[in-house]
């Protein structure tokens, strides 16, 4: 005999004698089927969302296959891209960089008679770009709205390319501006 004969002897009996063991049982069986539908529904759902979503990518990519307006927009990004490359200005070194724009940024306050003060970061390189930096200037002051518009409106005119950060204006208890913007700059290292 074996040990095992025993116990199922003894799990035989308390199965005949008490109902309350088969009803705990059957109760046990049927959360377990639950568990296991209730799994093998969530994965045919998330299957079912999955070749859903692929036939839509699928379906898309047909609707815009040979169609030649994607060609015109690459055209039309390069174009952008030159452009864009166009503005950005060629100096020999960093510091150049600052001084031109600086230079730039003073004849622009001067020329509205503003009384500014002008901060300058340090250059740091464009991620992606070789050889292109960016600059940030902080130009701040009491300026009258009007005057502080047009200091805006030249920035933003301006034929290097820059791009405006941040712009804050106060009028009480005393007008305040600030201007926050940044300059690209390629440089080319003399040999």
């Amino acid at each position: 005999m074996s040990p095992r004969r025993p116990r199922l002897d003894s799990l035989r009996s308390q199965w005949d004698s008490n109902p309350r063991f088969r009803l705990l049982v059957a109760g046990c069986a049927f959360v377990g089927w639950l568990i296991v539908m209730d799994s093998g529904l969530r994965f045919r759902d998330e299957i079912a969302s999955d070749v859903a979503q692929a036939s839509n990518l699928a379906e898309r990519m047909r609707d815009v296959q040979g169609r030649g307006d994607w060609i015109e927009r690459q055209r039309m990004a390069v174009e952008y891209l030159d452009a864009l490359a166009a503005e950005v200005p060629t100096t020999n070194s960093p510091g150049v960089a600052i001084a031109t724009t600086r230079s730039w940024v003073q004849e622009q306050v001067r020329r509205l008679g503003l009384d500014a003060r002008i901060s300058v970061s340090e250059p740091a390189p464009v991620p992606g770009l070789d050889g292109v930096i960016s600059i940030q200037f902080d130009i701040s002051g009491a300026f009258p709205p009007e005057l502080f518009w047009e200091l805006v409106r030249r920035i933003e005119r301006s034929s290097n390319l820059t791009r405006i950060d941040t712009i804050e204006l106060r009028l009480e208890p005393s007008p305040f501006g600030r201007v926050t913007f940044t300059a690209y700059h390629r440089v080319e290292e003399s040999r």
